[in-house]
């Protein structure tokens, strides 16, 4: 069976085609569903209720638009998950202490992060799932999801403020948590930061 063609089976409602595309993409999702949870449990929940809602969203997948099914399913578990952790976690947004944020820093990427610190993606996770729930919810979406800070205010329904200085603060926490790393073979650190 082609790609296309399973597509079009899961548009029409096949269950085996679903569970095919379940099986091909459930890891990659499950990688979204980690970045936002404060643990494994809470990212498979998140994991199952997205798939549900992937599933009952077939009809709007258009596989004609261009857009392809781990795009437009990928959105689904992004609003699945933020939806999730609004029902069971508590968000403590404030922009009471608004802080300038380096506008160097403003476009990194993580993949900036991560050659910088030179840490694995799996300590990188770990730090980012123990950030208080609004920083880490903000941290992905603007580092993984490359949102503005506008699109994240409308997402989330907080000021553009809220959501620069929620980010300055995730990044302080994990700059924190970064100790400065040695370089090999002489007693030199390497500036983290």
């Amino acid at each position: 069976m082609t790609p296309n063609q399973l597509l079009h089976k899961f548009v029409r409602g096949s269950n085996i085609a679903f569970q095919k595309l379940y099986d091909q993409y459930s890891s990659a999702l499950m990688g979204v569903c980690l970045r936002f949870s404060r643990d494994h449990a809470d990212a498979e929940d998140m994991l199952q209720e997205g798939f549900i809602k992937i599933y009952k969203a077939r009809k709007t997948f258009d596989i004609e638009s261009g857009f392809s099914f781990y795009t437009w399913a990928k959105r689904i578990m992004i609003n699945n998950a933020i939806n999730y952790c609004k029902k069971n976690y508590r968000y403590v947004f404030s922009d009471n202490e608004l802080e300038i944020v380096d506008p160097d820093s403003e476009n990194k990427s993580i993949e900036g992060y991560k050659s910088e610190l030179a840490i694995t993606e799996a300590k990188l996770l770990k730090m980012v799932q123990e950030l208080p729930d609004g920083y880490r919810t903000i941290f992905n979406l603007y580092v993984f999801e490359n949102l503005t800070h506008l699109e994240i205010s409308e997402y989330l329904g907080i000021s553009t403020n809220t959501s620069k200085s929620q980010l300055s603060r995730a990044r302080k926490i994990l700059q924190k948590k970064i100790e400065p790393i040695p370089v090999p073979n002489t007693n030199e650190q390497i500036k983290v930061f």
